[in-house]
């Protein structure tokens, strides 16, 4: 008879995909690829993908990015709380990992099962630390659209209610806040359009 095990056999156990090496554009050295593989949970969003990213990204880079984004891109409150976490890690040239974030989070009261449930997406969303930017960017465009629609709307019903001479500035103010977007999202993309 052989001998008892709780281990698993070779076949069940869960293994991890090897890390493959691809040229880099900068030069012709090769470099591990660092894709993170989905594992569940995560619904396939640029915040999602950028969250996963930076989790796995060096503090440099994230910080370099987070520059030209704002917490306030971000729809849902738990994912914003990450961003809180993930900023002021970056800042302090502390690691980004999801230990790192967690701890954080539970340090400062603000491990909420939101964060939790946004935490565990993340790290399971799958994404390549490499393209962090390209979600960064990603996420901040769709923040644009919703912001210009909104404001879109905001002037339809204030067109109606509001006295007229609080109209202007009001799209003044919104327009504003539209430029200032813009200006954050043509960095992230490279453009110099102030």
């Amino acid at each position: 008879m052989p001998p008892l095990t709780t281990e698993a056999p070779a076949l069940l156990r869960p293994t991890l995909p090897e890390t493959s090496v691809v040229p880099t554009a900068e030069d012709d050295s090769i470099r591990p690829h660092r894709a993170v593989q989905p594992a569940g949970f995560a619904d396939g969003t640029p915040a999602q993908a950028f969250l996963c990213a930076a989790l796995f990204s060096t503090p440099a880079d994230v910080a370099a990015v987070l520059r030209f984004v704002d917490d306030l891109d971000f729809e849902k409150p738990g994912q914003r709380l990450i961003v809180e976490a993930i900023r002021a890690l970056s800042l302090a040239g502390e690691p980004t990992d999801a230990v790192c974030v967690g701890d954080w989070l539970a340090r400062n009261g603000k491990l909420t099962q939101d964060a939790k449930y946004e935490l565990t997406c993340a790290i399971t969303a799958g994404a390549n630390s490499d393209a962090l930017r390209h979600y960064a960017t990603a996420v901040v465009a769709d923040s644009f659209r919703e912001a210009y629609a909104s404001l879109g709307e905001a002037l339809l019903e204030s067109a109606g209610v509001m006295p007229e001479h609080d109209l202007l500035p009001q799209l003044v103010e919104g327009g504003t806040r539209l430029r200032n977007h813009s200006r954050r999202l043509d960095a992230l993309r490279g453009h110099d359009n102030n």
